[in-house]
């Protein structure tokens, strides 16, 4: 039975959603959240987002002095009506609680022992490639390469490419709209949804067998 199979060795996926202030990976990163989930278990996106979600929210300023950039147009998108007010709550705004860029590998590494698996085992995933390696880019380029990323990046996939290739399209008809409590724009609901999203289509393409 080669379907259990999934993910290489294991039905566990994380998946990895970052709010920035540019698209490039020495982008000042906002905010990032870990979703992490064994495909054979049914959750609701708020027991996703309450109980299995990772959440950091970084320093801006400290990236900024470090040389980390913003765009004009992602700052502008911000603060356009496109955002709600509790997304920009949640990761634009400075708070007294926003932590420096060099615990944010150690954090991580504890929550996922918590949570009682391996991240450098764990496949890990974000939409279009785009948070990951702006995380990376923080450890290896900006922190001075002292720090090694907690996952393994030879077990980095790509939402969207994954979705496509197994026969749905990037948002695998799951419509965030429908679900209670969605919050766009805020990583913790943005990775959850994500997750849903992969898990939805695994089943539908007849990948995934029942516990």
């Amino acid at each position: 039975n080669n379907h259990m199979n999934l993910l290489e060795h294991s039905n566990e996926l994380v998946v990895c959603d970052s709010e920035t202030c540019d698209r490039w990976d020495d982008a000042v990163v906002l905010s990032v959240a870990f979703t992490h989930g064994d495909l054979r278990n049914e959750y609701t996106l708020e027991q996703l987002v309450e109980e299995r979600t990772f959440f950091y929210k970084f320093n801006a300023l400290e990236q900024l002095n470090a040389g980390r950039k913003t765009s004009k147009n992602v700052i502008d998108w911000w603060q356009s009506e496109k955002v709600s007010d509790q997304a920009r709550s949640v990761s634009l705004f400075p708070a007294s609680t926003d932590r420096p860029m060099s615990e944010f590998a150690l954090e991580y590494l504890m929550w996922c022992h918590k949570m009682g698996f391996e991240p450098k085992n764990t496949i890990h995933s974000d939409r279009n490639l785009f948070d990951l390696c702006k995380l990376q880019h923080i450890m290896s380029v900006t922190l001075g390469g002292v720090q090694d990323e907690p996952w393994n990046y030879h077990n980095i996939i790509d939402v969207t490419s994954t979705l496509r290739a197994w026969g749905a399209d990037r948002y695998a008809g799951v419509d965030a709209r429908s679900l209670p409590g969605m919050v766009y724009h805020d990583p913790r609901y943005d990775a959850a949804l994500d997750w849903l999203r992969i898990q939805a289509t695994a089943v539908k393409a007849g990948l995934l067998e029942s516990n």
